[in-house]
């Protein structure tokens, strides 16, 4: 399994119950193989919740940390491994980006890009 989040901040630094949908962002990040942008994903361990997943994958991949809340899952989707040739089940959470730290795991790797609503 999988999990994928969409994080997102608002760009006024006032309370986001009152902002306006013009101030909504959100980040991208660059494949690992290919200049291709896309939402941070990754794997899910046995031991872990969605929630601790998708944080753990967000950081490591986008280098930003949030607030998920898991009552807001967005939903699922069924992928085929291309690697292993079988299906896999994914999950999607909004992730609301409280950090956006220097430095992250996969720094070398990737590069981020806020992008508007």
């Amino acid at each position: 399994m999988c999990c994928r989040c969409i994080p997102y901040r608002y760009r006024n630094s006032y309370c986001h119950s009152g902002s306006n949908i013009d101030d909504l962002e959100f980040l991208l990040i660059s494949s690992q193989k290919s200049p291709r942008l896309m939402f941070p994903k990754g794997g899910w361990e046995l031991d872990e919740s969605l929630k601790d997943a998708a944080l753990r994958e967000t950081f490591e991949e986008a280098g930003v940390l949030g607030d998920v809340k898991v009552q807001d899952y967005l939903g699922s989707w069924s992928f085929k491994s291309k690697s292993q040739g079988t299906f896999h089940e994914g999950h999607m959470l909004p992730l609301h980006v409280t950090e956006e730290l220097d430095d992250w795991p996969e720094k070398s790797a990737r590069r981020r890009l806020w992008v508007c609503f």
